[in-house]
């Protein structure tokens, strides 16, 4: 039901870009597109856990077409990426989400009572706006360097195949409806409000959580749940 309405909201995304010729309300669209995107992003992540379907085939399958030809991620990539997450959760130097390269930190590491480690203060290498639409970009890049590598890839061309067409379509309707400008602009609307709403999804499941070196031990809930870790993917893909 809610892919339903993704969809109908998307074509209706289509229809107001055509109507609203070159006006600046484009980007009212714009950044109804990303909520949009991020809600197909949302639901490759339900079928990564096999929330969506009762067999494990039909939310990888889905969740591949979710991921790659709507949001525009690899879904092998990913699925690497969040089981190296869940099999590590916010271990240091072990769990990929303490790799974001738009961020760069600094000051003296502490530690407190409870054993989470921080820091005293944090420096972001890029306004929110900015580094918002880096990590959007980020994830694109990420994933077609991924597939382009040498090392297998689960598959790779199916991903490939979707990845390009929807990014040519993307950008061909974009800027064929729009002028040169407004285009970019409209792009530029789309990838923050995207990248925003990721953020403050998936971000705020991992505040206040234990961050350390070591891994967690222990297979209570409520050890996996101090530690981030309240499901696990339903499949193992991509390379390890």
């Amino acid at each position: 039901m809610i892919f339903v309405v993704l969809v109908l909201a998307l074509g209706g995304i289509a229809a107001g870009m055509i109507l609203l010729e070159d006006s600046w309300l484009q980007l009212l669209l714009a950044g109804g597109l990303g909520v949009i995107f991020t809600q197909f992003a949302v639901l490759g992540h339900e079928a990564s856990h096999c929330q969506i379907f009762e067999s494990g085939q039909a939310n990888d399958r889905s969740g591949r077409v979710l991921a790659g030809a709507l949001a525009g991620i690899s879904y092998s990539w990913w699925m690497n990426k969040h089981n190296r997450h869940h099999a590590n959760p916010n271990k240091i130097g072990k769990d990929p989400e303490h790799r974001a390269r738009h961020r760069v930190f600094s000051g003296r590491e502490r530690r407190d009572p409870e054993g989470r480690i921080g820091l005293d203060y944090q420096v972001p290498s890029l306004p929110i706006l900015p580094a918002a639409a880096a990590r959007r970009a980020q994830l694109a890049c990420q994933s077609i360097r991924s597939l382009g590598s040498r090392t297998p890839v689960k598959g790779r061309w199916i991903e490939l195949g979707m990845l390009a067409a929807r990014f040519m379509i993307y950008f061909g309707l974009i800027f064929w409806l729009l002028p040169f400008g407004m285009a970019w602009a409209f792009i530029g609307v789309q990838l923050d409000v995207f990248g925003l709403y990721m953020g403050a999804t998936f971000s705020p499941n991992h505040k206040g959580i234990p961050v350390s070196g070591t891994p967690v031990r222990g297979s209570s809930l409520g050890q996996r749940a101090r530690s981030g870790v309240t499901a696990v993917p339903c499949g193992q893909v991509g390379s390890p």
